[in-house]
């Protein structure tokens, strides 16, 4: 099985491209499967297939159609994972133990730029 991560809008899918094309899987829904043309729909906010065309410019959709065709790297996706836990503690009560966590989960961020910067650097070499 080959996955792939979608680092879509205000939200995170997971492209299925083996054994079944083009299918995502919807990590904040509890492991949805969604047609590319579910995906397209629930990222733009429609909430049934009548109200795709009152809802959403075929422009919009072609939005969602390119970047539901990119994939991200794993850095990519430790990065936004990363950020994500940073929100969440930021959006709880502050506690000792959670600003320790952040400080921690910025340090692994700031890491994380460091070693992309220099893989970048490399490559360009």
């Amino acid at each position: 099985v080959t996955l792939n991560g979608i680092n879509a809008p205000r939200h995170f899918l997971v492209r299925v491209e083996e054994p079944v094309e083009h299918e995502f899987v919807d990590c904040f829904s509890s492991g949805k499967m969604r047609s590319q043309e579910e995906a397209i729909d629930f990222l733009l906010g429609v909430s049934d297939a009548s109200d795709v065309g009152a809802s959403a410019s075929e422009e919009d959709r072609g939005k969602i159609r390119r970047i539901l065709a990119t994939t991200i790297t794993p850095q990519e996706v430790y990065g936004r994972m990363l950020r994500n836990l940073a929100f969440a503690l930021r959006s709880t009560s502050v506690t000792y133990a959670s600003k320790k966590s952040e400080g921690l989960i910025l340090l692994a961020m700031r890491a994380l730029d460091e070693w992309v910067d220099e893989r970048n650097s490399r490559d360009e070499n």
